[in-house]
């Protein structure tokens, strides 16, 4: 299996973990946060296919605005998250789990390549994946201090990208 091969089928392996728990959730703002993960990770595996297929084209994200949007909705309602902690915690925690390996990967293969191009796309997806650590991150700070979190909550580890 070639390198691109691997790495789309880790999008692929990150999106199916990402809607299965979705799935489980009652809680619909974390299955939505889930759900947003997922697309993301399609969009990883499309933008992968492309590149693969001799596409240079950048992909887009408005996760981190999605995602914000879902607080302030939820910070206007005076909600929060009612799933399980102990099953959220697992999930964000499996969820980290994931994100830092793809991002581990990334660089590795950034730093094995032989052309700039090549390069340049490993580190923009090892940043992207960064940036859905840096949000599974505050999701779980989140859940150890719900309403200090969204008074304080600036999205600064989670700019657009």
């Amino acid at each position: 299996m070639d390198i691109l091969s691997f790495a789309m089928q880790m999008e692929l392996d990150g999106k199916q973990y990402f809607e299965e728990n979705a799935r489980k959730l009652t809680d619909r703002y974390a299955a939505d946060i889930l759900s947003f993960l997922a697309q993301e990770e399609q969009n990883h595996y499309d933008f992968i296919k492309r590149f693969k297929e001799g596409s240079r084209d950048l992909p887009e994200s408005k996760l981190v605005q999605d995602v914000k949007n879902i607080f302030v909705s939820m910070k206007e309602k005076g909600e929060s998250f009612t799933a399980a902690r102990s099953t959220m915690m697992d999930v964000l925690n499996r969820g980290l789990e994931i994100e830092d390996a793809a991002s581990r990967f990334y660089q590795e293969r950034a730093d094995k390549s032989q052309s700039d191009d090549d390069r340049d796309i490993f580190l923009l997806l090892k940043k992207q994946e960064d940036k859905h650590y840096s949000l599974l991150s505050s999701l779980i700070e989140y859940y150890d201090r719900p309403s200090q979190w969204l008074e304080q909550a600036e999205f600064v580890r989670t700019d657009d990208y």
